[in-house]
């Protein structure tokens, strides 16, 4: 009998939290040109970019979130699945535009921040939120 007013005695306190999460806003998306920017910002720290290469990075990284947003508007209401791979194949043409304008030393460490990042910029083994 305890464990029953316990468990409802939780269920009572819990259920006012799952209104509350219901009536939030849905997060927006950052446009692409704010995710250029953000992720510019990072690599530029990362590898030391000079001002030179700061600026083609961010056009390459702005070329590419706009690819990508038309993507996900496009394939909207799709499962997630179904653009991976065409996610992947846009992150790899990205990387390889991003070798050409750095360093031996800042390619290597590119790599290394990509590995990091894998589940962050879209690849890696996120949960999915279909």
């Amino acid at each position: 009998m305890r464990t029953v007013l316990r468990f409802l005695f939780i269920a009572v306190l819990l259920c006012p939290l799952t209104f509350l999460k219901a009536q939030q806003p849905p997060q927006q998306r950052m446009t692409p040109e704010e995710r250029a920017k953000m992720e510019t910002t990072r690599v530029k720290e990362q590898l030391t970019l000079t001002d030179a290469q700061t600026t083609d990075y961010e056009k390459i990284a702005l070329k590419y979130a706009k690819e990508q947003s038309a993507l996900r508007e496009k394939f909207k209401d799709m499962p997630r699945d179904s653009i991976m791979a065409k996610m992947t194949s846009i992150q790899k043409s990205k990387a390889e535009e991003v070798k050409k304008i750095l360093t031996a030393e800042q390619q290597t460490k590119y790599e290394k921040f990509l590995q990091e990042n894998r589940g962050r910029f879209g690849g890696g083994n996120r949960p999915q939120n279909n």
